[in-house]
This record gives structure tokens, sequence and C-alpha cells, in this order.
């Protein structure tokens, strides 16, 4: 069996199984174990197998993963992510598409808080698209911000897909971390002009509404209040990798414990809090590692 026959296969049959809708992990995972068996000797091929696994999973690397998921889960059950959400809806003002530019502008915040992209883009989705409804815009204005958010959140740093690119490519992760900033920075604001400019040219996309005003004054309190605190945590997460000072893996983890420690300072670590917060970061370690062992051999 000729070679371009067998990839034309394997492809075929891994994009059918998503058609369906088995998880991109288990389609990856059927495929790979039919075709170790039969086209590597059955049980040798499986075998094979099993030790491909082990080796993708590993890999130290990997461990900054859960650490900056957890980070941004904490951030976001305690109710952090929401006070930077309410800064950034007063500091905005009455700018066309103003809920679709908060969008992007949380979307980047959350994306250097989180290193998970379907839970950042879901937390934007849960937060952002009632309003956005009963506010009227338009169906490319709220769908659209979401999933270009989405985007950003894959190349603004912490990314658990730039720890996974890092560790298969083999290559500094402290590196693609922070040469990510600039790039992805960049394309946020070229997501807000091109939405601010869309808006002014045709405002039926998103309706003008009366706002109340709010003195700067109020507008500087509720920003040192509300987001001095995350930026510490970025800071940690990025600034001490910059520096030098720590590998992704240990800025992971001490991001991680400075949110629980600022949860704790607003009086938002609740035993239900932990508890949601942990049990939504293993749900996606788990799906992400589960990707990886199930692709390795692919």
């Amino acid at each position: 069996m000729e070679w371009p026959f067998i990839l034309l296969l394997l492809f075929g049959s891994l994009l059918i199984l998503m058609f369906i809708g088995l998880p991109v992990a288990f389609s990856f995972l059927l495929v790979t174990s039919g075709a170790m068996y039969l086209l590597m000797g059955g049980v040798n091929g499986l075998t094979q197998l099993t030790v491909s696994i082990f080796d993708s999973l590993t890999k130290f690397n990997l461990t900054a993963i859960p650490f900056f998921i957890l980070m941004g889960e904490i951030l976001y059950h305690a109710g952090l992510v929401s006070k930077a959400l309410d800064v950034f809806s007063k500091w905005v003002g009455a700018i066309p598409g103003r809920l679709s530019v908060v969008t992007f502008l949380i979307g980047g915040l959350f994306g250097a808080l989180s290193g998970a992209t379907v839970a950042s883009t879901a937390v934007l989705a849960s937060l952002m698209v009632p309003e956005m409804i009963r506010r009227h815009y338009h169906k490319e204005m709220v769908l659209g911000p979401i999933m270009a958010s989405g985007a950003l959140d894959m190349i603004i740093p912490p990314s658990a897909l730039t720890v996974l690119l890092g560790t298969i490519a083999e290559v500094s992760i402290g590196r693609l971390l922070i040469n990510a900033i600039v790039p992805g920075y960049i394309l946020l604001g070229i997501y807000v002009g091109f939405v601010v400019i869309r808006c002014w040219l045709n405002p039926s996309l998103a309706p003008i509404y009366e706002l109340s005003g709010v003195p700067w004054s109020e507008k500087i309190f509720m920003g040192l209040r509300d987001l001095f605190p995350l930026a510490i945590v970025i800071f940690v997460a990025l600034g001490l990798m910059m520096l030098g000072v720590a590998t992704p893996t240990e800025a992971a983890a001490l991001a991680s414990l400075i949110a629980f420690i600022l949860a704790g300072i607003y009086r938002s670590l609740t035993v239900q809090v932990i508890k949601q917060s942990v049990l939504s970061s293993l749900q996606v370690t788990i799906m992400i590692l589960t990707i990886i062992a199930a692709s390795a051999a692919f």
C-alpha cells in the first residue's frame, strides 16, 4: 500500500470521526490505534503506541499547563474577571460597537490570565453574549468578537498551546511565550479598530444606547482597585520569565498561588470556588493531555 493512500486514509478517517461528533482526543486515539495495529505488526504496534504515549506525557515542560489553567479558573470563579469587565465597560464609554470592544479588551486580559483557550471563550460567551443580545447587537457583532478573542487567547501568553508547541518542537517555551506578547496585542488592536470602524460606518450592527456618566476619578480608582491585582498576576506569570528569574513551570505555579491569595484578599475564596476551579482545571487539562497522548504517534 502506497504511503499517499495511507496518509489520505488516516486523515479521512480522522475527519469523519470528528464530523460525527467523537471528541478530538478519542478520534486521534481510535485512528492511531487502528493504524498501529494494521501497519506495524499487530500487538507489537500497540506496544509501540503505549511507549509513545508514555514518552509524550512525561515531559517536564507540560507541567506548566495545569498551573496556567488553574490560575485563570481561580480568578474567574472568584469574580475578579467580572470586576475587570466592569472597569473596561466604564472606561470604554460610548464608542461605536462598545460591547464588542469590551469583549476584545476583556478577552485580551483573560488571555494573559489563563492558559486555556476553550475556557476563556466559554467565559467570554457567558459574560458578554446575554448583554449584547439584550442591546440588540447584530449576530456578527455578538459571535465574531467572542470567536476572535478565542483565537487571541491562543497567541497571548500564557497559552497552553504555546507550551505544547514548544514541547513538541523542543524549543524554549519561555522564549515562545515572551515573543508572542507583541504580535498578540497588535492583533488585538487591529480587531478593536476594525469593529469601531465597521460599527461607525453601519450603526445598525451595534445600536448606541445611553450611558450614565462616570467621573474620571472613579474610573482611576476602579482601575487601581480591580486591575492592579490582576497586573500582579500577569507580571508573575510572564515578567519573571522575561527577567530570567523563573522557568515557565515555576512562574505558572507561583502565579496560581498569587491568584489564590488575591481571591482570599477579596474574600471570594470559598470552598465552592476552590471546588469549581479545580474541577474545571482538571477537565481542561485532562482533555489537552489526552489529545497530546492520542496524537503522539499519529
